[in-house]
């Protein structure tokens, strides 16, 4: 059975992949921009619906796997609170101030998360719904705007 100590050192290792995932999921939105930016510099609406294409996919497949990421995370923090009340339960606390001390530690943690989270979901489903919107009507938004003036040209 993990301690508390084994929990932290999950906590942080998840913590650390969590960082990663995040840089991930800033490359793959880079990757969509410039993809984007290129087809415009270009004007060509035929290379623009695909680059959303692009951002779509990119976009889903680095959020899947900060989800999942965020996922353990919480899950490492559950196992955690669960061992820190199993000793209050048993009457074996670490001790009045460290068994206070961890769950506020764990609430700090999970407030975090929460907050981290909450602004990843919201960029996730802003830059899956432009993506998939350039994918489908992004060539008929260069021709409009950039090409002969007409929704078709």
């Amino acid at each position: 059975m993990k301690t508390l100590t084994h929990i932290v050192e999950d906590l942080q290792q998840t913590g650390q992949r969590a960082h990663m995932a995040g840089k991930l999921v800033m490359v793959a939105v880079i990757i969509w921009l410039v993809a984007s930016v290129w087809a415009l510099i270009i004007g060509s609406p035929e290379f623009f619906s695909p680059a959303g294409a692009v951002g779509t996919g990119l976009v889903l497949a680095s959020f899947a796997m900060a989800t999942s990421i965020r996922q353990t995370y919480h899950t490492h923090l559950l196992k955690g609170l669960v061992l820190v009340m199993r000793g209050e339960l048993k009457g074996r606390p670490d001790s009045g101030n460290t068994y206070d001390q961890n769950l506020e530690a764990i609430g700090r943690l999970f407030a975090r998360l929460e907050r981290k989270s909450g602004f990843a979901r919201v960029v996730e489903v802003e830059a899956a719904l432009v993506a998939t919107l350039q994918w489908g009507y992004g060539d008929l938004l260069v021709n409009r705007i950039l090409g002969c003036g007409a929704w078709k040209c």
